[in-house]
């Protein structure tokens, strides 16, 4: 019984922070639509299976991200800070929590120019999970 209980609160409490269906269903849209996807930081597949992904997600670290923008206008990003901040709530795709941090997915060219800003800087150290 305790067992049970341990497991229900585990899945109403915490089950949203390990839940990637949502990014899984905007990475599956891009790829549909013909869209390059990069992940900032280290890219273990997670969203891989459950978007049914057909071509790789590049590999792209914080620093690049104007640079891959540039290359890719249709592109989307995907990044994973400590904290979510106004700039990607009004700008993200999608903002969630992941594990310990948050993910965001972004159009490539939001996320250059809100780092342009200064805007999508806080929280975006120690990229990747």
């Amino acid at each position: 019984m305790a067992t049970t209980a341990a497991r229900t609160l585990f899945a109403s409490a915490l089950f949203h922070h390990f839940d990637l269906r949502p990014v899984a269903a905007v990475l599956a849209r891009a790829e549909a639509n013909g869209q390059a996807i990069a992940n900032v930081g280290r890219y273990e597949a997670q969203s891989h299976f459950l978007a049914r992904l057909a071509r790789p997600v590049e590999t792209i670290e914080e620093y690049g991200i104007s640079t891959w923008a540039k290359a890719h206008p249709d592109g989307v990003i995907v990044r994973y800070p400590e904290r979510s901040d106004e700039t990607a709530a009004r700008n993200a795709l999608l903002v969630q929590p992941f594990r310990s941090r948050r993910i965001e997915v972004w159009n490539a060219p939001a996320l250059a120019a809100a780092k342009r800003s200064g805007d999508a800087e806080k929280g975006s150290s120690d990229q990747g999970e």
